[in-house]
């Protein structure tokens, strides 16, 4: 009798267990976002938006990947939940680099806490401080480039933003120069400023 007893406390253990690790797509989404607010600066919130449908991992023979639609519950024993918000968004504190937009993947775990977040190395520190910039307006980069005598305007003019220099560049292309000894071979006329200091990083243009 006393084995028959242990016996269904087990079992009711295990389902307890295995029911606890089932969340619906709410619940999922609550805890997203309430990850999302250690992450992201108040500022930035409205413009992070679910993208794609979120899918999660569960184990099985082998581990095994699933969506998690709208209404939808997980099912099987949880690994992780992966979840991507689209950021986009126009700054106006800054003229010469006022359009942000990145993927931020998140990943949680079988318990809905933050595991990683990836995405947000290419927003830059500015924007993330809501500050002003102090770059150099496309007006003020063409004016350097006229001094060298290269005819250009100002919307051949592409800045970037480098995550890994934590830089933004201005990127200015020209004209296709083949080779002379192989017809097949070409390069391009191209330089490259810091768009903080105006430094001419790459020029060449001949």
């Amino acid at each position: 009798m006393l084995r028959r007893y242990f016996l269904i406390v087990a079992m009711l253990g295990f389902a307890i267990l295995g029911k606890a690790q089932s969340y619906s797509y709410d619940e999922v989404l609550k805890k997203a976002e309430k990850s999302l607010k250690h992450i992201l600066p108040e500022h930035l919130l409205p413009f992070a938006k679910l993208y794609y449908t979120p899918y999660y991992s569960s184990e099985g023979g082998e581990q095994q990947y699933f969506l998690l639609e709208k209404g939808k519950n997980t099912e099987g024993k949880l690994v992780r939940v992966m979840l991507r918000y689209h950021l986009k968004m126009k700054y106006s504190a800054c003229t010469a680099y006022d359009s942000i937009e990145t993927v931020i993947e998140m990943e949680l775990d079988n318990h809905l806490k933050l595991l990683n977040a990836k995405g947000l190395d290419v927003v830059p520190e500015f924007v993330i401080k809501n500050l002003p910039c102090n770059l150099l307006t496309r007006k003020q980069a063409l004016a350097l480039v006229k001094k060298r005598n290269i005819e250009a305007q100002e919307a051949d003019f592409q800045i970037e933003y480098d995550p890994f220099e934590k830089r933004f560049q201005y990127y200015l292309t020209g004209d296709v120069i083949k080779a002379a000894n192989n017809p097949e071979a070409s390069t391009v006329e191209s330089m490259i400023i810091d768009a903080a200091t105006g430094e001419i990083l790459e020029d060449t243009f001949k």
